[in-house]
């Protein structure tokens, strides 16, 4: 089913899954919190940044062509967060089972505050990131209405800050021989409406919601 298939597509596993055609709808709730935990602010902004690395993942470790299941072979690669190629994806045929998969997936919600940050297809990094921190919350619903998957992650900086700019990276294992190199590459990157102001002490919470309907 789309929802199991999904579950494996975000959480944290190996796995290879085949999907249809998608529409999804994105959401970033944020919430900031001064130092005593008062509630400064909550907003919600639409989601509408997939860059190219997401199209890269979708065609090499989700829609793998036919002609390259089970073989030994990478399925192409994805820009990390400084700019470097780095394959993902692969196949393995280990006499028993057909493998194709994404090795270790995990994700994670990148905090910056680029001065002049600016929406492209192409961009594999914020353009000054804070923080990267693995959500407190990642978790998937299945109704009669839609699918939604949720990631929440929280920063507390330690001076002030206007947070400007937000992404959702992928942390996995390449694919290699070594089997314990592990790379970020940026799926999805938003610049927000207008800055989110964080006391030093305070804390931001961004939470993602991806809603297949």
């Amino acid at each position: 089913t789309l929802g199991a298939s999904l579950r494996y597509l975000f959480l944290p596993t190996r796995a290879h899954v085949e999907l249809p055609k998608l529409l999804m709808i994105g959401y970033i709730d944020i919430e900031v919190r001064d130092v005593h935990g008062n509630v400064m602010m909550r907003r919600t902004e639409t989601l509408h940044s997939p860059v190219a690395n997401w199209g890269k993942f979708l065609a090499y470790a989700i829609f793998v062509s036919p002609s390259l299941v089970g073989t030994n072979t990478e399925r192409g690669t994805v820009v990390d967060l400084s700019g470097t190629e780095q394959p993902i994806g692969g196949g393995i045929d280990d006499g028993t089972y057909l493998w194709d998969y994404v090795e270790e997936p995990l994700w994670r919600i990148a905090f910056g505050n680029g001065s002049s940050p600016s929406f492209d297809r192409g961009v594999y990094a914020l353009q000054n990131q804070l923080a990267l921190v693995t959500p407190s919350d990642t978790s998937i619903s299945i109704t009669a209405d839609n699918i939604t998957i949720v990631f929440s992650a929280s920063y507390s900086p330690s001076q002030d800050v206007n947070i400007t700019e937000l992404g959702l990276v992928l942390h996995f294992n390449k694919f290699d021989d070594l089997y314990t190199n592990y790379v970020d590459a940026l799926m999805f990157y938003d610049v927000l409406e207008t800055p989110v102001s964080v006391p030093a002490g305070g804390v931001i919470t961004v939470t993602y919601r991806l809603v297949f309907p």
